[in-house]
């Protein structure tokens, strides 16, 4: 998980290029962000993407290998509001109150 704009270089596109999840590619692909980033110099698309939404709503997690290099790039979304989400989250699936998409 990368936390600050440009954590990484050019080379590890090789490796995360098929496993790439943001919060929401509109805020994380700005302002010399490791997203703008990829996508200027290697092309990166919004559709080589994967949301939070996907992986947390449409269980596409699974999509991936268990041994692949997975980015999680949060920009705009605190480790905070992450946990309190992952706790409501939690509480909906208990007590069976969420809606399937």
């Amino acid at each position: 998980m990368n936390v600050s704009l440009r954590d990484c270089t050019d080379k590890i596109y090789k490796y995360i290029k098929d496993a790439i999840i943001v919060d929401d590619w509109d805020k994380v692909c700005r302002e010399n962000t490791d997203i703008e980033f990829f996508h200027k110099t290697q092309g990166l698309q919004k559709d080589n993407t994967k949301s939070i939404t996907d992986v947390l709503i449409k269980n596409e997690m699974s999509d991936y290998d268990n041994s692949q290099v997975i980015m999680f790039n949060p920009m705009g979304m605190a480790i905070f509001d992450m946990a309190i989400g992952k706790y409501y989250f939690k509480k909906s699936i208990q007590n069976n109150n969420f809606i399937k998409l």
